[in-house]
């Protein structure tokens, strides 16, 4: 009998130490090499840190590791106190339940691959949990914003087609945002500035027109969306 080993290889980006603050509330955390695929045989520690008081959110956009029914090959463990979280396989398909919120403000997670099948990976937003206003309550989803009367959810995909963001919208059973009205116009760019997506350069599909011939576009109510505007959708 034969029995091998070999030492997980030095990756670079692959220990990382995330401090969240208020200046800095929100950062990306990635596996090695992403969107490529991540090297065979590493081990790569991840530690998350936010203000004394606070928690911590771990909000995913894409993960993809080797299948495994008991997770004996490519694996994701997050710590949170005496908790271990175990994932690994495909989540594209539900990658909303994968969100998770920390119950203190220090977590860590662990990657570990194992010498063969390597896959996309994962892409996470980390960021310091804001507790919700009490009239948030009346939104069917703890995710959602109550705004005026209405309930927003901002979702920060790198890219995304208008028919996309509509189908996203729809399968968490709402709309794609119009505007109708100045006060709407408002609240959706306090949303969106409030967002890592929109300092990150991301743009955000908004409901508006245009007309054959027209060279501006309008809102739902017939005014015009002025350049500042523009940057925003």
């Amino acid at each position: 009998m034969i029995l091998c080993s070999v030492e997980p290889l030095p990756v670079p980006e692959c220990n990382q130490t995330i401090s969240l603050s208020w200046e800095s509330p929100r950062q990306i955390l990635t596996s090695p090499k992403f969107p490529g695929q991540y090297p065979d045989n590493i081990e790569c520690h991840y530690y998350i840190i936010a203000p004394i008081g606070q928690r911590i959110v771990l909000e995913f956009s894409d993960f993809i590791l080797e299948e495994s029914l008991s997770c004996e090959y490519d694996i994701l463990t997050l710590i949170d106190e005496d908790r271990q979280w175990y994932r690994c396989g495909n989540w594209e398909s539900k990658i909303k339940l994968l969100r998770y919120i920390s119950n203190k403000n220090f977590m860590s997670m662990i990657f570990v691959t194992d010498y063969s099948h390597s896959f996309k990976g994962f892409r996470i937003e980390v960021f310091i949990y804001v507790e919700k206003p009490e009239q948030s309550i009346l939104c069917d989803n703890e995710v959602f914003q109550l705004r005026g009367k209405y309930c927003y959810l901002v979702v920060n995909y790198l890219e995304a087609s208008w028919a996309t963001a509509r189908q996203i919208c729809s399968e968490s059973k709402s709309k794609l945002a119009v505007v109708e009205n100045a006060e709407q116009v408002s609240i959706l760019d306090d949303l969106v500035r409030s967002t890592y997506g929109y300092l990150a350069g991301t743009i955000y599909w908004v409901g508006a027109s245009a007309s054959a011939g027209d060279t501006m576009w309008k809102w739902i109510d017939g005014t015009t969306v002025n350049s500042k505007r523009k940057c925003l959708v």
